[in-house]
């Protein structure tokens, strides 16, 4: 609930809270359960990530499930513990010598709690222990830990997953997160404006407030369509163009959602007490993450310009995107 996610912002990594999701094996559902996961699909794994948006569930729920699926992927087994994740950044220094990893991961998220970090690097993919690292704690717009990692010899492996494979995941992954957070966004703006009356009447009766509840109401359903659309391709083929398509949608939706939410609840939309901040900052800080809208749309302009056509792109898509765009 609201208090809860608070609390998590205020005091950091809220431990009894990931132990109960890992109890029932959240973080870990779409993994093999011969290397410690819940089993399941990669569909079920997308509806926790939905869920963990329209809660705005304070853990590394993505974070920890793209490493386990990289650790799994590669024969390691998982456990209950957190674990980081970053696809990394310019300013990343990180080099891998020996089996051993130098140098700084920037804004890694949840890097301060969890026992490993999975980082995908120019290189390739890599684990890197996290218990030796210097960590330098920074949060994002949502108050939730963004941390730069600095190690000095820690433990590495490299992985022998593909890059693209993990980036595809980590793409729809955070476009479900979004999905999620957008649909909590409408469901409480749809109840605030049939509850707070003005002029005598329920101010969603007003046709300039329904107009901001009817556009977010097309940004939730058309985000939920496209990852649902993106986890079905992605369970068939490797779906690099549908995932990025998910998430450019995704992040468009969610400068939408954002806009008519506050709008529609007016003053009160904008305070620390009400808890629509809670999903309108986790939009802002996710839809700049795994893929921005200019990254995205010119990875699907060129895959498009790829195609014989736009009809045949649009008509029979599997034989051309079956290539990662590049």
């Amino acid at each position: 609930d609201a208090a809860a996610v608070e609390a998590a912002e205020r005091t950091g990594f809220p431990a009894a809270m990931w132990a109960g999701a890992d109890e029932i094996g959240l973080p870990r559902v779409g993994l093999p359960e011969s290397l410690g996961g819940a089993g399941g699909s990669l569909l079920d794994a997308v509806a926790v990530l939905v869920g963990s948006g329209r809660h705005a569930v304070p853990l590394p729920m993505l974070e920890s499930w793209l490493a386990g699926w990289v650790l799994t992927e590669a024969g390691r087994p998982v456990d209950g513990s957190p674990l980081a994740f970053t696809t990394g950044t310019d300013r990343d220094s990180l080099e891998i010598v020996d089996g051993r990893g130098h140098g700084t991961l920037h804004r890694v998220g949840w890097g301060r709690s969890a026992s490993q970090v999975v980082a995908v690097v120019p290189g390739g993919v890599v684990v890197l222990d996290v218990s030796g690292a210097e960590v330098r704690e920074r949060t994002d717009l949502a108050g939730m830990p963004r941390d730069d990692l600095t190690f000095s010899g820690a433990p590495a492996l490299k992985c022998d997953v593909s890059r693209e494979s993990v980036l595809v995941r980590a793409t729809l992954g955070r476009a479900a997160q979004l999905a999620g957070a957008t649909e909590a966004a409408f469901a409480l703006t749809h109840a605030y404006v049939g509850q707070r009356e003005q002029f005598g009447r329920p101010i969603g009766r007003f046709q300039a407030v329904a107009q901001h509840v009817v556009l977010l109401a097309q940004a939730a359903t058309t985000s939920m369509h496209v990852v649902e659309r993106a986890a079905l391709a992605l369970s068939d083929h490797e779906a690099a163009f549908e995932a990025a398509a998910a998430k450019l949608v995704a992040s468009e939706n969610a400068s939408i959602a954002i806009a008519a939410a506050h709008q529609a609840h007016g003053a009160i939309g904008m305070t620390q007490e009400y808890r629509l901040q809670q999903f309108t900052r986790r939009l802002m800080a996710w839809r700049a993450e795994h893929g921005s809208g200019a990254v995205l749309a010119a990875e699907l302009g060129r895959t498009a310009a790829r195609a014989d056509s736009l009809a045949h792109l649009i008509t029979d898509p599997a034989p051309l995107l079956l290539e990662p765009a590049s």
